[in-house]
């Protein structure tokens, strides 16, 4: 956590115009000596109130996947996701996002569900690649009782899988799982269809 820091503090006081470090002790042999008594002053007071830059490098890697979805991938995909909770929604679901909005929502296995109608698409939201992106913001808030895992797909960028466990198992352990099955400007319904 330490050497994060003093990373972060180095990319702060780094000038990439001059490739030098910011202040009046550059050239000087005291330049790592300072970074690390200012990294360290700056430390603990941060430390006091309790932030963790873990969670600081959960965000970053989050926005950095989400910023490849963007240039990669498309505001209208078909998604094949699988939630495992507690909730009615527990199931594996395709999902046929248009222009970010859920257009349809086909239920290939559910434990409680037998039909989606327009009204439901709210509550698998979060079964869309938007929708799980935004889980790791819900994840920093919480970062004081939950535990989450993120993988994210190499290529495009959306989360594959995210785990969300907490101290209290029955308010918030999740698991989901996502496969993208179509991506373009006007997705269809496919089956057994990858993409390259």
């Amino acid at each position: 956590m330490v050497w994060d820091f003093i990373r972060i503090v180095q990319k702060a006081l780094y000038n990439p115009q001059t490739h030098k470090l910011a202040g009046s002790f550059e050239g000087t042999k005291m330049n790592r000596s300072v970074i690390l008594i200012i990294s360290l002053l700056l430390l603990l007071p941060i430390s006091a109130c309790g932030l963790d830059l873990g969670v600081y490098r959960f965000i970053s890697e989050n926005n950095d996947y989400r910023h490849q979805w963007a240039m990669n991938g498309s505001s209208s995909y078909v998604i094949q996701s699988s939630l495992l909770d507690f909730s009615v929604d527990q199931g594996t679901y395709i999902i046929t996002v248009s222009n970010g909005n859920i257009v349809s929502v086909k239920i290939v296995q559910a434990r409680w569900l037998n039909s989606v109608t327009a009204a439901d698409f709210p509550s698998f939201e979060q079964l869309t690649i938007e929708g799980m992106f935004n889980y790791a913001n819900l994840c920093a808030e919480h970062s004081w009782d939950w535990k989450c895992s993120f993988t994210y797909d190499p290529k495009y960028g959306y989360p594959t899988s995210i785990v969300i466990n907490c101290s209290n198992p029955d308010l918030c352990n999740e698991d989901i799982k996502a496969t993208l099955i179509s991506l373009g400007p006007t997705p269809t319904m496919v089956t057994n269809k990858k993409l390259p």
